[in-house]
């Protein structure tokens, strides 16, 4: 059992022997509330050009505690690619341009993008986009009046 334990440990601290075995180390440091920890795993793990998966799991942690421009930088990159995160980076992006860059055309662009990417969602996914949608028309009719 000791042995188990040493190898376990080692494992950990010292980050995995895969990449796969390195990302889920980082999610296990991420779900124990050490971010940091997992937040320098994610950057590895990008930088060895792992994946999207830990792309998003950065863009994440960079959002939520350290650097939201930076995390943002992220997000376009995984709007652009072709990933299954791509829907998740349309919200934040869409959610950015309204309430940060008060860009309410390019935040209804973003969702009528994420409302396209999302056929394949549930219909309650489906009627976020559409909510979102008409608050912002209404935001871009105060801006841009017909009459």
């Amino acid at each position: 059992m000791f042995t188990l334990y040493l190898e376990l440990s080692d494992r950990v601290l010292g980050g995995g022997k895969t990449l796969d075995e390195a990302f889920e180390i980082a999610r296990w440091w991420k779900q124990q509330g050490e971010w940091r920890l997992a937040l320098h795993q994610f950057t590895s793990l990008v930088d060895k050009g792992y994946g999207n998966e830990a792309v998003v799991e950065r863009a994440r942690l960079l959002r939520k505690h350290v650097n939201e421009e930076e995390s943002i930088k992220l997000y376009e990159q995984l709007y652009t690619a072709d990933s299954i995160q791509k829907i998740e980076a349309a919200r934040v992006l869409s959610m950015w341009y309204e309430h940060k860059k008060k860009q309410y055309d390019d935040a209804l662009r973003v969702a009528y993008q994420g409302l396209l990417w999302c056929e394949h969602e549930p219909a309650k996914e489906k009627a976020a986009w559409e909510h979102r949608i008409r608050r912002l028309k209404g935001k871009c009719s105060q801006i841009y009046p017909l009459g």
